[in-house]
Parts: C-alpha cells; structure tokens; sequence
C-alpha cells in the first residue's frame, strides 16, 4: 500500500485531508496568535515598564528641583526676615539714642535757670559775633589784595596769619561754640601748631647762630620760617575751609533760634 492510501485511511474518518488540514491550520495559528500576542504583551510590559522608570526618573528630578527651589526661597525669606529685623533694631537702637540725648537735653534744662541759659546764650551770641567779624575782615582783606592770598604771590604768611587769628579766637571759647566747631578749631590747632613751632625753631636757631651778617639776618630767618610755613596750606586747607562752613551754619542756626525766639515773644506781648 502506498503512502498517499495510507495517509488516506487515516484522514478519511475525520472528514477528509481538506478537514484535517483546516483544523490543523486553526490549531496552528492558535498557537502561534497566541505566542505572537504574548510577545507584543512582553514588550508592551518592558516598554510600559521603561515608561514608569522614565517617569519616576523625571518627578525624582522635578521634585529635587522644586526642593531646591523651596530652600532657595526659604533661605531668601529668611534673608529678608534677618534684615528687616536688623533694620528694625538699628532704628530701634537710634530711636533709644534720639530719646535719650532729649532726655539729657530735659535734664540739662531742668537743672538749668532761665536766667543762667539767658546769660549762656547771650555770651554765645557775643562769641559768634567776634568770628563772624573775624571772618569779614579775612574776606575782606582777600578782596582787598586777593594777589597775597594762599601763596598766590609765593608768601605763606597772610595764610598762616589767618590761622593764627583762627587758633587765637576759638581756643579761648571753646566751651561757648558748638561741638562741631570746636572739634574743628581742635583738629585746625593741632595741624597748624607742629608748624608754627617748627617754623620758630628754624628762625631762632638762624637769629642765634652768629654765623650770618647782620644785615642779611632778618631777611635770612624770615626766608627759614616759610620755608616751614609753606606746609602749612596743604596740611590744613581741609580743616580750613571746614571750619568756615561749620560758621555759617552755627550763625544760621543762631539766627533760627532768635527769629523763633522773636516769633513767641512779639505774639505774647
């Protein structure tokens, strides 16, 4: 018997080899929808399971950003709070200053008579009146020869008068001028004196020394005296000037307090 009456025989009693070969197809393909199905199943899994890595990688990412975020707005918050409490606490810190230099202003008053604080002022007034007058006349002698003022002409000596004049004025009312003017007066001093001092010592010991004709002498000492009053522009035109604004604006508050002065009284009468 051949082989194709065999195979015959035996698919005859299951309809036939069409039968046989459609059950055998649908079996197959069974089999292989099915492993197909669980491949892309498979690779649905790794996919979805790179997604979820992918986005836990990312929220780890946002949310170590926002943490940052969070402290960097923390520590400026922070900042602020550690600033506005220190602004607070040097306003604070002056406020207690204000008040206690009006208290001390208070006591002062308080232990003060009228009459004593009348005589005060009225000395004051007669000290500022002598400086102002002492300013007007180096004004004007400015005005008047402005060619032998602050060396213009090469002679220190009408600056270093000036400064004389100054030192002379102030030392002997320093407690009648206000503290500004007296810490300048101070500083004005204490520049120019080194100067005056060195300047003498230099015409001394040329008056002294026995070694200079007689008729050259004086023009000799004095030439030895600028030549040491020549620092005294540089050294102290800063305090200079200074001390003459701090002037006007002492006269200025004076003249303040007599318009209120004049003010209170002229409405009492």
């Amino acid at each position: 018997m051949e082989f194709n009456e065999i195979i015959n025989h035996l698919v005859l009693p299951f309809g036939g080899i069409s039968v046989v070969l459609v059950a055998l197809s649908t079996f197959l393909g069974n089999i292989f929808s099915e492993r197909i199905i669980n491949g892309e199943l498979a690779q649905h899994k790794v996919e979805l399971a790179n997604l979820r890595s992918e986005h836990e990688v990312k929220m780890a990412g946002i949310k170590s950003e926002n943490e940052l975020k969070a402290e960097g707005m923390k520590q400026e918050y922070l900042q602020k709070i550690e600033a506005s409490r220190n602004e607070n606490t040097h306003n604070l810190e002056n406020l207690k200053n204000e008040l206690q230099k009006e208290l001390m202003k208070y006591e002062v008053y308080s232990s003060m008579s009228k009459e004593k604080f009348q005589e005060l002022f009225e000395k004051r007034i007669d000290v500022y009146e002598k400086l102002l007058s002492l300013k007007n006349e180096i004004d004007q002698s400015t005005n008047d020869d402005i060619s032998s003022h602050f060396f213009m002409d090469g002679d220190p000596q009408p600056f270093a008068n000036t400064v004389k004049q100054i030192n002379f004025a102030t030392r002997e009312n320093l407690m009648l001028i206000s503290n500004e003017l007296a810490l300048l007066s101070e500083k004005l001093f204490e520049e120019s004196s080194p100067i005056f001092t060195q300047a003498k010592v230099k015409s001394t010991y040329i008056e002294q020394g026995g070694q200079i004709a007689p008729d050259e002498l004086v023009q000799v000492s004095i030439e030895a005296e600028n030549e040491e009053l020549d620092k005294l522009y540089s050294t102290c035109i800063k305090s200079y000037n200074a001390w003459f604004k701090q002037l006007e604006k002492d006269v200025s508050t004076i003249r303040s307090t007599l318009d209120v002065a004049y003010d209170y009284f002229g409405s009492t009468r």
